[in-house]
């Protein structure tokens, strides 16, 4: 999508054509606030499908609001802007509505059984984030985990591995790029953890690491334990590995409080298996390796506070 060009304006028409952007802004999003409240509101039981050129308008309505919040934020970054203007944004927080308003709320209209209007949505979101990122990179780190967003959206429509798998690689991408300027930040841990799937360890690995920074994503906690309590049913497809699958089962039952004692079976299966599984996998392991020192040195922590907290054992 080829986006317009704002040359140098002197600022007193910078300031009108920037009241004249917010005026028709405003406008756009309370059109699209109004759609998604309505559809929201709607029982998810007796909301209709929605037709095809239903569809075509929501993406034109939310199209419109986009380009607002793209020309709002180019003209507030102008050369001829002073500084009161460029805090513009930032003050009204452009940014964060343009995501939350201008593109997570209709991608969650299309979540449920429209995944052709989501990927073409995202199709339109995508070159707008990715132009404001080289254009305006004050706000980089909110443009990149909107980037990550849209992908994860993006794996949701898949209908093919391929289409899955790209959509995840892009995804990881940017939330990575986010965390790297971001560490303290929990959230987008948890946002990577979401998006390794299947590799279980890699998500406990990220699910852990989104509780063990400053700024901890406690959500996180939920999803640990969803992560290790599989319905028996999924439990072979999503676990290929005696080794991975062992270790899953005693990270359960140390976050659940288990006795001490149910810990060993699952310890001697490790303990037995684990020299074959790194012969058979080799190189690999390098990865794996990391994840399972990383993600046991807080469970061994867990494990000795509730040994130490144990009373000593009757002598005989």
């Amino acid at each position: 999508m080829q986006m317009a060009e704002y040359r140098p304006i002197p600022r007193e028409q910078l300031v009108a054509l920037i009241q004249e952007i917010n005026g028709r802004l405003v406008v756009h999003e309370a059109d699209c606030i109004q759609e998604y409240t309505r559809q929201k509101d709607t029982p998810p039981g007796s909301r209709p499908k929605l037709k095809d050129n239903e569809c075509h308008d929501l993406i034109a309505l939310y199209k419109a609001l986009l380009v607002s919040y793209w020309d709002f934020l180019i003209a507030c970054c102008s050369p001829s802007a002073t500084a009161k203007v460029r805090q513009l944004p930032l003050k009204y927080m452009m940014p964060m509505r343009l995501w939350r308003h201008g593109i997570h709320s209709l991608l969650e209209i299309f979540r449920d059984g429209h995944p052709a209007a989501q990927v073409a949505f995202t199709d339109i979101a995508y070159p707008i984030i990715t132009d404001l990122l080289e254009k305006v990179p004050e706000y980089e780190n909110i443009w990149t985990e909107s980037l990550g967003d849209l992908f994860r959206y993006r794996m949701a429509a898949a209908t093919t591995d391929g289409d899955w798998n790209e959509a995840a690689r892009n995804a990881r991408h940017w939330y990575l790029k986010t965390a790297t300027q971001l560490p303290e930040t929990g959230r987008l841990y948890h946002h990577l953890a979401v998006v390794a799937r299947p590799d279980q360890l890699q998500q406990l690995y990220y699910y852990g690491k989104s509780l063990a920074v400053p700024e901890p994503f406690v959500a996180a906690r939920k999803s640990i334990m969803t992560l290790l309590n599989p319905t028996p049913d999924l439990a072979g497809e999503r676990c290929s590995s005696i080794v991975i699958k062992a270790i899953l089962r005693s990270h359960a039952l140390i976050f659940k409080g288990a006795s001490l004692d149910t810990i060993n079976e699952p310890l001697w299966e490790i303990k037995s298996n684990l020299d074959g599984y790194i012969a058979h996998i080799t190189k690999k392991y390098l990865v794996q390796g990391y994840y399972i020192a990383i993600c046991n040195r807080p469970t061994t922590i867990l494990l000795l506070s509730r040994l130490s907290a144990s009373p000593p054992a009757k002598t005989q």
